[in-house]
């Protein structure tokens, strides 16, 4: 009768135990990322829900529920987790910019993609990302619930740091 509570116990505990490593890993990056860009943000949004989709090759690191949004000069970069419980899954930090090269020296173990696509809906904003193909990955990542002044000043700031090249 106690043997399913011990082995759920422990089950429990050894996802707890890989999610809070990989977690470790993913905010020592997040930290470095954000103290490398403190001095150029342009623009800050926490706590924004969204819905993602993906096309072609499944990559776990597109798969988030919440994301943080910073937007700098010449780049936006999503911090994306998903809430489960009282677990804080982390994903990969993501970098939209047109300087791929600068910033993959820059920022090494983050997804560098180029902007596809910008569109507003709403209180959502779309944004798409990635190739298409059986191969490759393309992702829209739909922020929701954005007031009409948070949805205007996020669309101008993304199209305008997409159009930027430093």
């Amino acid at each position: 009768m106690i043997e399913p509570l011990i082995g759920f116990t422990i089950f429990f505990t050894i996802v707890s135990l890989i999610i809070y490593i990989g977690n470790k890993t993913t905010r020592t990056e997040y930290n470095n990322i954000l103290e490398k860009i403190k001095n150029d943000i342009t623009f800050k949004k926490e706590q924004s829900e969204c819905v993602n989709t993906t096309f072609g090759m499944k990559n776990r690191n597109y798969l988030f529920r919440h994301c943080d949004i910073y937007i700098t000069n010449n780049s936006t970069i999503l911090f994306g987790y998903s809430k489960n419980g009282m677990i804080k899954q982390l994903s990969k930090p993501i970098i939209l910019t047109n300087n791929k090269p600068q910033m993959i020296e820059k920022f090494p173990n983050t997804i560098v993609k180029e902007l596809n696509r910008l569109t507003k809906e709403k209180d959502n904003l779309t944004i798409e990302f990635g190739e298409k193909g059986i191969t490759k990955t393309n992702v829209k990542i739909r922020l929701k619930n954005l007031n009409g002044s948070e949805q205007n000043e996020l669309y101008t700031l993304i199209n305008k740091t997409a159009a930027n090249k430093v």
